[in-house]
């Protein structure tokens, strides 16, 4: 993750966390390992993966699944399909 060390996976990490922290906890949690990713001593990953309270709440895995920018499209196949299908009926019918 080179987009600012991984910061704009925070949201996702804070999700991923609240299921077992709160989510108070989890967001002050991964607030303060964003500061440490802004300060430059690791990518977010790393912070969060060294982290013993993650370590007892996420596997792993867990981490690198709630971490994967690929997860983090939601409903943008979608809509980009829907958006697509309405330029081509209307290209059809011109």
């Amino acid at each position: 993750l080179s987009l600012g060390g991984g910061l704009v996976l925070a949201e996702a990490a804070a999700r991923a966390l609240a299921a077992k922290l709160g989510r108070t906890s989890a967001e002050e949690l991964v607030r303060a390992a964003s500061v440490r990713v802004a300060g430059g001593e690791a990518t977010l990953v790393e912070v969060l993966a060294a982290d013993p309270t993650v370590k007892e709440c996420l596997k792993p895995d867990e981490l690198a699944a709630a971490l994967d920018p690929a997860l983090q499209l939601g409903q943008a196949a979608g809509l980009v399909d829907r958006a697509l299908a309405d330029y081509e009926k209307r290209r059809r019918s011109e």
